[in-house]
């Protein structure tokens, strides 16, 4: 598969310093010791030339800086055509984005469309998903084909796993699916409902689920095959994003930040709008609960250090657009989404100062 032509599709690149406004003293705090520096600047660069979003975005090294950010990116040609087929994978090496194009096969015949999710376990473990399931292994993308009886039509959303022999895939209509030693399984979710996000603990022991569209929302559990409801009393009207450390905290957003300390409390914890967040939160991710960001409409991007919540919404001079995913590994962060009437796609890349 080649890689398609290095190109810097920058169109604002803008240096910010953090400001000392809009910390909040929340109930949930973390106890003074354990915390980590609100102090980030961040980078926004902008790809493609319109009709462009990016919708999931790994990590995959700090150290050289590595990530790589799926979705849709449309470029003009050299005469103001739109390139055909366009880009749905973008990589990153802490400086350039280069595009590509990686396509999906069906009946042998490979076809492009937007790629929904990416997740790493390393430079030659990248998993992929949105009409299928396709794996990198350092030199090659493969299909890793997944029977009509197990997933049937539906739009796949994410993907997540504790290595390449332990994968599940989740989506819309209440599709779900698990890998395991080479073949697929059905999960049963008994639920109609789109499944956002999916996250789980290192050892697998936890794996937990968000489903949310008009009809209404649920918190789930999967264990195996098997999925379970979560109380979602105390929960927002929508769930989007949720990410978690086992026994210590929870995290479910959408129409609020949610939390909880243990999976058998009854009731969600619930910020009020406009305490941290003044629009719907889309995505949650962490180091640790003393580190973990939460991103949404309106570019809003919060942090929490352990003690207190920081907004850096003010730091984004950007007013329409999303961040729907965001992504932290030591003192990296990146967040994308899309941007501007026209529609490109952004990616907020921050850095820790200290």
């Amino acid at each position: 598969m080649s890689v398609g032509k290095l190109r810097r599709l920058i169109f604002a690149t803008i240096l910010f310093g953090v400001s000392s406004c809009n910390l909040f003293m929340g109930p949930h705090n973390g106890g003074g010791a354990d915390t980590t520096s609100h102090n980030w600047t961040f980078t926004i660069d902008t790809l493609g030339d319109g009709a462009s979003d990016l919708y999931d975005v790994a990590i995959v090294s700090t150290n050289p800086p590595v990530a790589y950010a799926v979705g849709e990116i449309n470029v003009l040609d050299s005469v103001g055509n739109w390139e055909n087929p366009f880009y749905n994978l973008a990589g990153w090496d802490g400086g350039n984005w280069s595009l590509q194009r990686v396509p999906y096969y069906y009946q042998g015949q490979p076809y492009y469309h937007p790629i929904q999710s990416v997740f790493s376990f390393g430079p030659r473990e990248i998993w992929l998903c949105g009409n299928g399931v396709i794996y990198w292994d350092g030199s090659t993308f493969a299909p890793v084909p997944v029977p009509t009886a197990v997933w049937g039509q539906y739009q796949m959303n994410k993907i997540w796993g504790t290595g390449s022999s332990n994968i599940y895939v989740v989506g819309n209509g209440g599709s779900a699916a698990m890998y395991t030693s080479g073949s697929w399984q059905k999960v049963i979710s008994n639920i109609t409902l789109d499944i956002r996000d999916i996250w789980g603990s290192p050892d697998g022991s936890q794996i937990l689920a968000v489903a949310s569209n008009d009809e209404g929302s649920k918190f789930l559990s999967i264990q195996g095959t098997t999925v379970t409801t979560v109380s979602d009393s105390g929960l927002g009207s929508s769930l989007y994003g949720v990410w978690f450390v086992p026994n210590q905290k929870y995290y479910a957003v959408g129409a609020g930040i949610s939390w909880k300390h243990r999976l058998t409390d009854r009731v969600w914890n619930t910020y009020a709008p406009g305490v941290v967040t003044s629009y719907v939160s889309e995505s949650v991710a962490g180091n640790d609960t003393s580190d973990v960001f939460v991103v949404g409409d309106s570019f809003e991007m919060v942090h929490y250090n352990g003690r207190s919540w920081h907004n850096y919404k003010d730091m984004i001079p950007l007013s329409y657009g999303v961040l729907g995913k965001v992504a932290i590994k030591g003192n990296l962060m990146i967040a994308v989404g899309f941007t501007g009437i026209g529609q490109k796609a952004i990616a907020v890349i921050g850095r820790r100062q200290n």
